[in-house]
């Protein structure tokens, strides 16, 4: 898994998510990856992730879970009905999701979360600058440690302009 940063239309960054998990053999009879994925916060870049990830048909990548504060107020019509809300991380942690994408921002509680995510066997992928300049290196022990992956492409390349 790995995930990149890339900018839209209008500059602004956005996370990536490239697929790990486990193999599947699709309709072609090709392997190919399966990757069930649990989204940590749900304003504006959690809900563009969200949509990605459900309107993309071409991908092995399966929105199962979405965390965030006041999840009646947050919840949308267009996610499919298997994605599974919840305000309680232990919810995200026992569930079958391979990575954890957070775009919820801040130290705490993230911090704690992204470490007890690591430390339950699902990789990481963050958008969080002020998280990876605190403890990056302290996270990537861990990750590594518990042989799990944390990307932070998307949290290092916000403001710098990109040429192709």
């Amino acid at each position: 898994m790995t995930a990149a940063a890339k900018l839209d239309a209008a500059g602004n960054s956005a996370v990536a998510v490239r697929n790990v998990g486990s193999k599947n053999t699709n309709a072609a009879g090709v392997g190919a990856q399966n990757c069930n994925v649990a989204l940590v916060g749900f304003g504006t870049v959690g809900s563009s992730v969200a949509r990605i990830l459900c309107e993309r048909s071409n991908t092995h990548l399966r929105l199962t879970h979405i965390l965030n504060r006041n999840v009646a107020r947050k919840k949308v019509d267009w996610l499919p009905s298997s994605v599974q809300w919840t305000e309680n991380i232990d919810d995200v942690l026992s569930s079958d999701a391979d990575v954890v994408v957070e775009v919820m921002g801040g130290l705490q509680p993230t911090e704690d979360w992204i470490r007890r995510a690591l430390s339950s066997g699902k990789s990481v992928v963050t958008a969080n600058k002020q998280l990876i300049s605190h403890c990056g290196p302290e996270l990537i022990a861990l990750a590594r440690q518990m042989k799990q992956q944390i990307q932070f492409g998307a949290s290092v390349a916000g403001g710098v302009p990109v040429i192709s």
